[in-house]
């Protein structure tokens, strides 16, 4: 089983010329360029490797830390042996964890996440809905906490 994940994440860190045996023109696909495709790979990324232990991700899911937090959990992970991931990869793992959490953090104060979940939209129409709900309660979601929290939103519930 263990080989068959490094097999599959093997494959999928050289289809995003994120490996670190990857090189030349897969590395000019870089995902930092776009917040929410960055995203969208972590959350590949969190799937592929981590559903090889954790077969539901139950352990991901309801749990809200800051990005140290979930630093901790992904290097404790990897210090049990988890499938081996370059730096740039776990730094998109834990982005795409921190933007989760600050979804679940924020956005449940007022309403069950679910709601959120339930609604598909384009980038420019989430980051009005969070900017809208952000202005309610201004103290509540800092400017950095809406872009991040649009950008997972935008990642995990595109458009239709």
């Amino acid at each position: 089983m263990r080989l068959r994940a490094i097999l599959r994440f093997g494959f999928l860190s050289l289809a995003l010329g994120l490996g670190s045996w990857g090189g030349g023109a897969a590395r000019a696909q870089d995902p930092s360029a776009d917040p929410v495709q960055a995203l969208r790979i972590g959350k590949m990324l969190l799937e592929s490797s981590c559903t090889s232990c954790h077969h539901h991700l139950r352990h991901v899911n309801g749990r809200v830390l800051d990005r140290a937090g979930w630093e901790k959990v992904v290097d404790a992970m990897k210090a049990q042996g988890a499938v081996l991931f370059s730096s740039r990869e776990r730094e998109l793992i834990v982005d795409y964890l921190t933007a989760k959490s600050a979804f679940e953090a924020k956005c449940s104060g007022c309403h069950p996440v679910d709601r959120a979940l339930a609604t598909r939209r384009g980038g420019a129409d989430w980051r009005s809905t969070v900017q809208r709900m952000a202005d309610m309660n201004p103290d509540a979601i800092s400017s950095a906490e809406a872009r991040s929290i649009a950008d997972y939103l935008t990642a995990v519930r595109p458009a239709p």
